[in-house]
């Protein structure tokens, strides 16, 4: 298939990108797993089960969110799909650390926008990929090392 049939179909480079970023997404079962975020018996496994959605799904994707970063300041339709992406994770950010403070857990000091940029920086998979790609961390050791990181981070009384 020629670059020319590729973007033919897709009409540019941000397109396919973010068709790719959206299948990789249903493939890998995100919406499965964000459902388990919102149904976790308590917001500490929701944390843990966002960190273990980072975990899955950041090795097959990193490349092209890295792809799209570079490309989403030259289109407005990757422009407005990046701006999507980031938008609906952070309000999984915030939904989590909502829970924090409904369940009193949320350190008393971090105020919600506080600790939502907190989690949403810290499980980032430009994070992942600076320790799990260039540091060379196993799978689980990223869980586990940012389970305890972010716990320390955002909860109160641990």
């Amino acid at each position: 298939m020629s670059r020319q049939s590729i973007y033919v179909h897709f009409h540019s480079k941000a397109r396919l990108l973010l068709e790719l970023v959206d299948y990789v997404d249903e493939s890998e079962g995100v919406p499965t797993l964000a459902k388990r975020i919102e149904t976790a018996t308590s917001a500490e496994q929701a944390l843990d089960r966002f960190i273990d959605l980072v975990a899955k799904v950041a090795p097959r994707i990193f490349r092209v969110v890295a792809a799209l970063d570079a490309v989403h300041g030259e289109d407005a339709i990757a422009a407005a799909a990046w701006r999507d992406r980031a938008d609906r994770r952070r309000r999984r950010c915030r939904d989590i650390v909502r829970r924090l403070v409904e369940e009193g857990r949320l350190a008393p000091e971090l105020e919600v926008s506080t600790a939502t940029d907190l989690l949403w920086t810290l499980a980032s998979v430009r994070v992942w990929e600076e320790l799990v790609v260039n540091r060379r961390w196993s799978s689980d050791r990223y869980r586990a090392q940012m389970r305890r990181t972010i716990r320390g981070a955002l909860l109160g009384n641990v």
